[in-house]
């Protein structure tokens, strides 16, 4: 019988009578998944109109207070499928409306497709610290202007910076 203290290398250290330690469990190391993405399973290569509706009409319905599909009386989820749909098919070809509608569809790809870089958009937007010292210049320079009598307006820096 042990004690239930764990000793430095992670085993049951043994109690006042001497018996030996019980092993601590061992961890199982997580596996990849190896499940293809819905994509893959439905051999989605690209967003379309209709994927797009598709999605507006699921939130619509999951962010509702309604648990049962089709009992939510007080929404025309048909009617945004259709609306969905009109707006991306329906503008004259050539059109400012066609060309945003393609315009769209070519950023959702990019957003839901690309495969360039991934991780693009888990960088950052702004360099935080370029931007903390930069407010503190401007700062620091305002407070020594005002000391002077002097206007110490800087120009604010980008994100790019």
């Amino acid at each position: 019988m042990h004690n239930g203290a764990i000793d430095d290398t992670g085993d049951f250290a043994s109690d006042k009578d001497g018996n030996a330690s019980v092993p601590a469990p061992q961890r199982k190391k997580a596996k990849r998944s190896t499940r293809k993405c819905i994509a893959d399973i439905l051999n989605m290569t690209q967003v379309t109109a209709r994927s797009i509706a598709y999605c507006a009409v699921m939130l619509r319905f999951a962010l509702s207070p309604v648990e049962i599909w089709g009992k939510d009386e007080s929404f025309n989820y048909e009617g945004l499928y259709n609306t969905i749909l009109d707006y991306f098919e329906c503008p004259e070809p050539g059109s400012v409306g066609a060309d945003h509608a393609n315009d769209l569809l070519k950023w959702w790809n990019v957003q839901v497709f690309n495969t360039e870089d991934k991780f693009r958009n888990l960088k950052p937007i702004f360099n935080f610290e370029n931007t903390i010292n930069a407010q503190r210049a401007a700062k620091q320079a305002s407070t020594a202007a005002a000391a002077t009598g002097r206007s110490a307006i800087q120009p604010t820096p980008t994100a790019a910076s």
